[in-house]
């Protein structure tokens, strides 16, 4: 889960430099934004973003969650355990850097996982 605001320059650097990783990693990538849905459209069309997006317009998302300051990233496993919650205090070189580290060390897909068995 990524936490993000429109018109911040960090959280636009987060997303450019962790998309790949989320692209070609064993993870679905899931959005909070705290943006009006004309703003959350915009900044998804510009940065590419191909993952579902969370309107939290009112924050309430973001503070359960405990990332009221941005970018921050949470990594929650398929059993809905929080396997990662990133500090609020580092860069989005940092970030980025943790999280691409953290999704390398998730477990691949098998074939027949993405493909439901097919070739």
């Amino acid at each position: 889960m990524l936490c993000f605001l429109c018109g911040c320059r960090e959280c636009r650097r987060f997303v450019r430099l962790t998309r790949a990783a989320f692209r070609a990693g064993p993870v679905q990538a899931l959005g909070v934004m705290r943006c009006s849905r004309a703003d959350a459209l915009a900044f998804a069309r510009e940065e590419g973003l191909r993952f579902p997006v969370l309107l939290d317009i009112d924050g309430r998302v973001s503070r359960l969650w405990d990332a009221a300051s941005c970018p921050r990233c949470a990594i929650i496993r398929d059993d809905g355990v929080l396997a990662y919650r990133s500090d609020p205090d580092l860069t989005a070189a940092a970030l980025a850097d943790r999280v691409q580290r953290r999704i390398a060390c998730l477990p691949r897909l098998a074939a027949d996982e993405t493909t439901g068995g097919t070739p």
